[in-house]
Order: structure tokens, then C-alpha cells, then sequence
């Protein structure tokens, strides 16, 4: 089960000086990331690793964890003490690149936006290069089904989602939204729906049957991250509605049909901008990384069961990206 979320409001600043970049000369100031592995629920930190230059991705497997960076190099930690491995380089220096990284288990590969639109397919675990594609002119919000053929993706420049057939890397139907998009994800009880936030609102997205994907709005707040628990029908999301953003849950499952609506309860008033939202996998608990001002980021523990916030952890930088391990802990990734 995967989920992906592109940033807005504050992170709209931080593209500006870091990855949205067309001017050569800003790519002299790179940042550098911190990688964090923190132990779910309690949010303790295990191990940390400090100094990446241009980290702007990372991708758990069993055993160890990838960052990408700006620079085109992939670096491989080891899951438990963070020692670094090896790294190796997949692509030239691209500010705007490597933002998307997800492991395909029936692949058994990596999918990488590269620059200029490329996806670039690596091999577990030597980091091979086994393709380099483009189906669209700008990549993101990639997901991938741990058992299914399909990757699904948006292309930024025409707002649509794409259906891609993973075993020859070509583009099989797609189906064009009406604003952008924010965030998607997958379900594990539900191989045959997506959940799609867009600037419009909420939207459920059908991948059964032939012809387009069909879709319909479910809620016209805006979700700023959505992710989908682990073998359970319950959904978590970071919601903003007047101003105030909010954790809710989803505990109604879809219909099997398209048409009637849901709603979300047990909202949770969080503080900062740029969320990121990862599931846990004890089936009780989402993670939410925030900014919070100050170069700080915040994550906090979820409680769906009982919609309360069970512990927060501060770290410091920016939230680049956080994902959930196989083991149960979470891998953190911050920039300065």
C-alpha cells in the first residue's frame, strides 16, 4: 500500500529555493537532509543520519532504505543503524528531480522520476538501471499496488492520472481531472480504488473495468494527504476546512458502486503546513509530519480508534518525506 502527497502553501517556498529552480545559478545553495528512523507509536528516535546533500526522497525495503538526491545518486542505508551501504549514481544533477520514489514487490524494482520527465525503473537490491521511460511530461504522486500490475501516477502538466501496465512500462488508460492534484493513495481491501485529493476536493477514483478510470467527488474540503491502512478499510487524511487543518478518519468503507458519499469523523486540529501522512501498521495509528515554523518539523501519532494524538516528536528542518518501513518503524527525511 502506497500513498503520495505533493506539497502546497508553505511548501510551495520551499520548491521556490529548492526543487521548482530554472535558473542555473540557484543550484549552487544545496540543502542537506537528515535521515530518521523513529520507532512507532512512541516516537522514539532509533537512529539518525545527517549531512545528505540534496536528499529529496526515500523508499523503505526489507533490510534498508534509499534516499535520492538532486545530485542523481541513490544512497543505500542499512534499515536498523542508518550506516550507510553504498550509493551509486542513476541520473545527471536536477533540482526539480528524484521526488518520487516507490518499491514495486512484484517488480521487485524501484520507480524514480527522473529529469525531464523520465521514470527511471531500478533493480532491488543492486540498484541497476532496468528502464528509463517517459509517459508524461511531469511525473508525481506515483502509487503502486504491493500485488497489482498497475502504477498510477498524475501528470502535473495536464492534471490527469495515467494507468501504467508496470511490466512493459506503457501507458494502458488515463482520465483527466479538473484542477490539480494533491495527494493519492491505494487500499489493501480495495485493489480496484484510489483516493484522489485535488484543489476541488475529495474524489474516489474506479480502476475496474475497460475504457477511462471513472471517478467522483465525495467531499469538497481539500485534502492535503490521504493514506489508506494497512488490511483495514479505514482511511486517514489531513483535511483543511476554514482555515484549520484537521487529522479525520474515514471508517465507512466505499460502496461497491460509484454513486453515494462518506463522510470523516474524528477530527484532530494539528499545528504547521506541508503534511506529509504515513499509515502505521498496527492497524491504530497514522503518522503525520508537519512544519511548524522555526525549521522545525513535528510528527505526531494518530490514534484512529480512539481520535486522539498519542505522542509528538520534534525534529529539526523541513518535512521532506516519511515512510513506513517494513519492520513498523517510520523513515523520516528533513532538510535544513
Amino acid at each position: 500500500m502506497v500513498i503520495r502527497s505533493a506539497g502546497l502553501g508553505g511548501a510551495l517556498l520551499l520548491c521556490t529555493g529548492f526543487c521548482g529552480c530554472t535558473d542555473i545559478t540557484e543550484y549552487s545553495n544545496v540543502l542537506e537532509a537528515g535521515l530518521h528512523v523513529v520507532s512507532a507509536p512512541d516516537l522514539t528516535v532509533t537512529a539518525s543520519f545527517e549531512g545528505i546533500r540534496g536528499g529529496r526522497s526515500v523508499c523503505p525495503m526489507a533490510g534498508s532504505v534509499w534516499v535520492a538526491t538532486t545530485e542523481g545518486r541513490i544512497l543505500s542505508f542499512d534499515t536498523g543503524t542508518l550506516q550507510q551501504d553504498t550509493s551509486w549514481t542513476v541520473g545527471p544533477s536536477s533540482p526539480s528531480s528524484y521526488s518520487e520514489m516507490v518499491f514495486s514487490p512484484t517488480e521487485n524494482s524501484v520507480y524514480l522520476t527522473g529529469p525531464y520527465g523520465t521514470i527511471i525503473e531500478l533493480a532491488c537490491p543492486d540498484g541497476a538501471i532496468l528502464d528509463d521511460f517517459s509517459v508524461c511530461e511531469a511525473p508525481e504522486l506515483l502509487v503502486v499496488d504491493d500485488d497489482g500490475p498497475f502504477l498510477y501516477m498524475v501528470d502535473a502538466a495536464t492534471d490527469r492520472i495515467l494507468e501504467v501496465r508496470l511490466q512493459s512500462n506503457h501507458v494502458t488508460r488515463s482520465s483527466q481531472l479538473q484542477s490539480p492534484a494533491v495527494c493519492l493513495c491505494n487500499n489493501d481491501l480495495r485493489r480496484d480504488t484510489l483516493v484522489l485529493g485535488t484543489l476541488d476536493g475529495a474524489r474516489i477514483l474506479s480502476t475496474t473495468g475497460t475504457g477511462i478510470l471513472r471517478s467522483i467527488q465525495f467531499d469538497d474540503a481539500l485534502l492535503l494527504g490521504v493514506t489508506g491502512i494497512p488490511f483495514d478499510s479505514i482511511h486517514c487524511a489531513v483535511r483543511r476546512t476554514a482555515g484549520s487543518d484537521q487529522i479525520v478518519t474515514l471508517d465507512v468503507f466505499f460502496p461497491d458502486t460509484l454513486g453515494g458519499g462518506s463522510s470523516w469523523t474524528g477530527a484532530v486540529a494539528i499545528d504547521g503546513e506541508i503534511h506529509r501522512i504515513a499509515p502505521g501498521t498496527d492497524r491504530v495509528h497514522a503518522y503525520v509530519l508537519s512544519y511548524v515554523g522555526g525549521s522545525t518539523s513535528r510528527l505526531v501519532s494518530y490514534d484512529f480508534r480512539e481520535c486522539r494524538v498519542d505522542a509528538t516528536l520534534d525534529l529539526p528542518g523541513y518535512p521532506m518525506d516519511m515512510r513506513m518501513t517494513p519492520s513498523g518503524n517510520l523513515a523520516v527525511l528533513t532538510v535544513d
